[in-house]
Parts: structure tokens; C-alpha cells; sequence
């Protein structure tokens, strides 16, 4: 079975979608994490969601609209 790092180590892109509810933003964070630590790629993990949601869940209380933010993920966290 292939890993999601071996995807992004691979394909270099993952997109999440569905209906609401079942649980993308978490999913798309949890990625952005697990491709930061795990392997040598630089990571952007974009949103269209106006709730900000993605940003919560990354940690970002502090977002401006329109604005890439870089976040420092050690493997720690």
C-alpha cells in the first residue's frame, strides 16, 4: 500500500474535497503537517473556505486575508 508521504514525495499534490461535514479541512490539515515532517518538500496548503476553518485548525489565530503565512512545523508537534 503506497503512503500518503510516498504521494507527496510522488505527485507533489494532493486536493481534498467532498460535502460539508465530513471532516476536509481536518484531513487537508493533518496532510499539511504529515508532508511538512515527513518528507523534504516544501508545503502550501491553500484554502477557499471563508470560515477559515483550515487556519484554526493549523494553529493561525492571527490571519490576514490574502496573505501566505509561513508556519514552522517541527516533528515534534
Amino acid at each position: 500500500m503506497t503512503t500518503v508521504a510516498e504521494l507527496i514525495q510522488r505527485d507533489g499534490l494532493i486536493v481534498v474535497c467532498g460535502s460539508g461535514g465530513v471532516g476536509k479541512t481536518s484531513i487537508s490539515a493533518a496532510l499539511g503537517v504529515l508532508a511538512a515532517t515527513q518528507t523534504e518538500k516544501r508545503v502550501l496548503v491553500l484554502t477557499v473556505d471563508p470560515a477559515k476553518r483550515l487556519a484554526n485548525a493549523l494553529g493561525l489565530r492571527e490571519f490576514e486575508q490574502n496573505k501566505v503565512t509561513r508556519v514552522t512545523i517541527s516533528g515534534d508537534d
